[in-house]
């Protein structure tokens, strides 16, 4: 049965993928956001919640692995770092897997997508959370997710992309990286 929660300090009903923190109050993401922004003493770093896609997988952008504690409370063990210098954040505190890929029409992530699924399915299976990210959360990270998708529920490319954007609508694949989704359908035998 889904649990509904009313946000402790906007007092709305956000849908169950905008909770960010549902323990002992639950808080919408803007309300958690706004929260947090307060916190901050340097005002320079901004934090994002990232968007929860199935159980025990979470999409983002660079500002979405700021928050350590944030990160653990949510179950995350490990970060999938798509972009340009990936470097980690928390070298002592998540495991971490690193491709160093720019959001270009060149860039070839279809020989990483076979291994980042493998990597999060080793994870989620034993209940401990993935965070994949890279600079906005909006092309390549969702590239990745998406494959993992593809590979572990065996749902073609439509439906694990359509599942994807769901969860983080700001979502825009760029037109390379979802011709290699289609190469990897084929791969997977799902087209």
């Amino acid at each position: 049965m889904l649990q509904l929660y009313v946000c402790s300090v906007c007092k709305s009903a956000p849908p169950p993928r905008e909770v960010v923190n549902s323990a002992p109050y639950p808080l919408c993401r803007a309300c958690y956001n706004k929260q947090e922004s307060a916190k901050l003493t340097d005002k320079s770093v901004y934090f994002e919640a990232p968007d929860r896609v199935v159980d025990n997988l979470w999409l983002g952008s660079c500002h979405s692995d700021v928050d350590k504690g944030y990160l653990k409370n949510l179950g995350i063990a490990a970060i999938i770092l798509v972009c340009c210098d990936p470097t980690p954040r928390f070298p002592d505190d998540f495991e971490y897997y690193t491709i160093n890929a720019g959001d270009t029409l060149t860039e070839d992530l279809l020989m990483h997508l076979d291994k980042t699924a493998n990597f999060i399915s080793e994870h989620v299976s034993q209940g401990r959370g993935v965070l994949v990210r890279c600079a906005a959360g909006a092309s390549r990270s969702p590239t990745v997710v998406t494959a993992y998708l593809m590979k572990t529920k065996k749902w073609p490319l439509e439906k694990s992309l359509e599942a994807v954007t769901r969860a983080r609508p700001l979502v825009c694949i760029n037109e390379h990286f979802v011709e290699q989704l289609r190469v990897y359908q084929k791969m997977l035998g799902l087209a």
